[in-house]
């Protein structure tokens, strides 16, 4: 379930990333289409899953009042299923155009010095200071 858990957020923090780049290509009077279909999609579907795992596991061996339930391992089948079909779709609709890799010495220099920066709320940077301090003495 770990790693369930951990490719979801990946993955869904790599859909995000591109549905804010088709976002910004939409012309302004449509723009925020793409994004409202998408998170309406998104939310439809965990709706789904919680209704599933709410109905499903909700019988006898798992201390619910139902009389029917699926075990683990159906419900993951349930959800392999959905999930392997979106692959076709990713791999055949979705375009990105290359780009150069950001310089990882340059990008950990530009967010040391946004972290520091004055705009930056000051109830913020010491609390960020005191955590990076403890850490490094105690850690």
């Amino acid at each position: 379930m770990f790693f369930a858990a951990f490719g979801y957020v990946l993955s869904d923090v790599c859909a995000d990333s591109i549905t804010v780049q088709l976002a910004q290509r939409e012309p302004l009077e449509k723009r925020g289409k793409t994004q409202s279909c998408i998170y309406t999609v998104r939310t439809a579907m965990v709706i789904f899953g919680e209704i599933l795992v709410a109905f499903f596991f909700n019988g006898e061996e798992y201390g619910g009042t139902f009389d029917f339930s699926l075990s683990f391992p159906q419900v993951m089948i349930i959800v392999t299923v959905l999930t392997l079909t979106v692959f076709p779709m990713t791999w055949y609709y979705i375009h990105e155009e290359k780009a150069q890799a950001a310089d990882f010495r340059g990008y950990i220099t530009d967010f040391w010095n946004l972290l520091f920066a004055r705009h930056v709320p000051d109830h913020r940077v010491p609390l960020l200071r005191w955590d990076l301090c403890q850490h490094h003495v105690h850690g």
